[in-house]
């Protein structure tokens, strides 16, 4: 039972309602390329005996100077709905997002990123968080590093970029140190759109194939899993949903589209715009809350109650 439900719930998260090209190829499908991440990384969560998760997220908007709504409201209900389960967790972000983190989840424990972690985190999630791109020696393919080379001029290379393009490194705190090889804790990665850490998993090719600008855009950080979802927010609700399945815990009642509603408008009122549109809106990636709404209702009627 608990197999199709965590199919159910992946299925929800991974539509590609923003058009951003994650499944329009057959041969460049994001969707599909770590198709067993979203159970393993579930698996592995509700597994283990002590667990702890440390979340980064923020991503910053150069055209706007602010930090977007995709992102930030999917940790605070990880915190939220994983509290429940016994689950500690952990926020981090870059210092101009740390009191908007605050206002939206004043339970959880918010802080600035760390150059390193507390020894007690077992598991380590980036969501929504853009990492540096790839440079020559992350390729391993000679086609993929003819094609990089010629393409991506030696300046623009290695740099952490939004979905347009815009160089944003300078404004983004270095998060890809805690994703290294040298490390004790289990890595996730949620992301839409290609330039985010745990991207570095997907070959650089099916980025550039899919995505537009991707060649140059495409993160090179991997992580041990993977979800490529719609929307980097329902990523953090699937992740949720499938601990609570897997935990034999009945959930449903905690996702509520109005509380979720009321906290990114909580959240906006803080800072956050909408990273497509620009505007202060209670809007994530350009959709209505309507369509988030009916995403939420929809996992929580896997997840029951």
């Amino acid at each position: 039972m608990s197999d199709s439900a965590l199919e159910a719930i992946r299925a929800v998260v991974q539509r590609d309602l923003g058009g951003r090209g994650l499944d329009r190829d057959l041969e460049a499908n994001l969707f599909a390329h770590c198709a067993n991440d979203f159970t393993d990384a579930c698996r592995s969560l509700a597994s283990h005996p002590s667990p702890e998760l440390a979340i980064v997220t923020g991503f910053w908007i150069a055209s706007a100077g602010r930090f977007e709504t995709d992102g930030p409201p999917g940790a605070a209900f990880l915190v939220r709905v994983l509290g429940r389960l016994g689950i500690r967790v952990r926020l981090y972000t870059d210092a101009a997002a740390v009191e908007i983190l605050r206002a939206g989840c004043p339970e959880a424990t918010v802080g600035e990123i760390p150059t390193a972690l507390p020894p007690s985190v077992t598991h380590l999630l980036a969501l929504e968080r853009v990492g540096p791109g790839h440079t020559l020696g992350s390729l391993r393919d000679p086609a993929d590093i003819a094609a990089f080379a010629s393409e991506v001029p030696a300046t623009d290379r290695g740099r952490c970029r939004s979905m347009r393009g815009i160089d944003i490194t300078e404004q983004t705190t270095p998060s890809e140190r805690l994703f290294g090889s040298a490390r004790d804790y289990a890595t996730i990665g949620i992301g839409d759109g290609g330039n985010e850490i745990g991207m570095g998993k997907v070959p650089w090719s099916m980025i550039r194939r899919a995505i537009p600008r991707g060649g140059l855009i495409a993160c090179r950080i991997p992580t041990d899993h993977l979800l490529v979802a719609g929307v980097s927010n329902w990523g953090a609700y699937a992740l949720a949903a499938g601990v609570a399945v897997l935990r034999g815990e009945r959930l449903g009642e905690m996702f509520d589209p109005a509380r979720e509603e009321a906290a990114l408008r909580i959240m906006v009122e803080a800072g956050l715009i909408d990273g497509v549109s620009g505007e202060r809106t209670a809007t994530v990636d350009g959709l209505p809350f309507a369509v988030h709404a009916d995403v939420l209702t929809r996992l929580g009627a896997i997840v029951g109650g």
